[in-house]
């Protein structure tokens, strides 16, 4: 029992020093993110999320190409693409122009505002100008003009295509961590009732001081389980907003 105790005491030193390198490195990661140099100690709970019934996912991926960003962001370069292709077009019409003006020539430097007057001749008519010595320069860019509309009808059909594999992905995880949180509840609910078994034996002197401590441990273990799932659900539960545009599993029900 004494060589039990001490497996067990190193094993609390190695988990006590693994969690002050963990708390050290979320500290360092908010101050980086938030641009301070001062410690950040979090006053928000965890909070266990009520019955959570997941929409279906051939709905998501409909509303994934109205709301998504990535999409979006997509599509109005493609619709930009197209106005630059309509400008090539246009570019090879002839340019027409209005003019209207006076002309007035004189051989004295001496300025006369009477004689001007008198003299001027007025000028307006139509202009019509044709870009023969710019053909060139017009082919190659409504060429490019036609390569990038090519492009940017790719780039979003990628954005799609990779909106809708990560909506699915994050889907099936969001799935898979609701879950992993049942479990780890029950399994917190069933270490509680095995630790309280266990101090009422301890107290009738039917079990050992390191059973004790061994059934208090696991309902340590059980909670820290439970913690992370229930973090696990919330980071993915932000990541299936974001692909959605910021929609809540509630929002998207609806």
């Amino acid at each position: 029992e004494l060589l039990q105790g001490e497996v067990f005491y190193l094993n609390a030193q190695q988990r006590a020093s693994r969690a002050r390198t963990a708390g050290i490195s979320a500290q360092e990661e908010l101050r980086s993110l938030l641009g301070t140099m001062n410690s950040i100690y979090p006053t928000d709970q965890l909070n266990a999320p009520g019955i959570v019934e997941m929409p279906d996912l051939d709905s998501l991926v409909a509303l994934l190409h109205d709301v998504n960003f990535e999409i979006r962001v997509a599509r109005e370069a493609r619709r930009i693409a197209k106005v630059n292709v309509l400008a090539s077009y246009l570019a090879f019409l002839p340019r027409i122009s209005l003019f209207y003006g006076y002309n007035v020539g004189s051989d004295s430097l001496i300025f006369d505002f009477q004689y001007y007057q008198d003299n001027a001749v007025k000028n307006y008519g139509i202009s019509v100008n044709f870009p023969i010595f710019e053909i060139k320069q017009l082919v190659f860019g409504w060429l490019k003009a036609r390569k990038d509309l090519q492009k940017s009808e790719f780039t979003r059909r990628r954005a799609e295509l990779e909106a809708e594999k990560a909506l699915r992905a994050t889907y099936y995880t969001l799935r898979e961590s609701l879950g992993t949180l049942e479990l780890s509840q029950k399994s917190l609910d069933a270490a509680n009732e095995a630790a309280t078994i266990s101090r009422e034996q301890y107290a009738l002197g039917a079990t050992s001081f390191l059973d004790f401590l061994t059934a208090e441990q696991s309902v340590y273990d059980a909670r820290v389980s439970y913690t992370s799932a229930l973090r696990d659900f919330y980071v993915q539960q932000v990541n299936f907003s974001y692909l959605l545009g910021a929609l809540t599993i509630g929002e998207g029900n609806r």
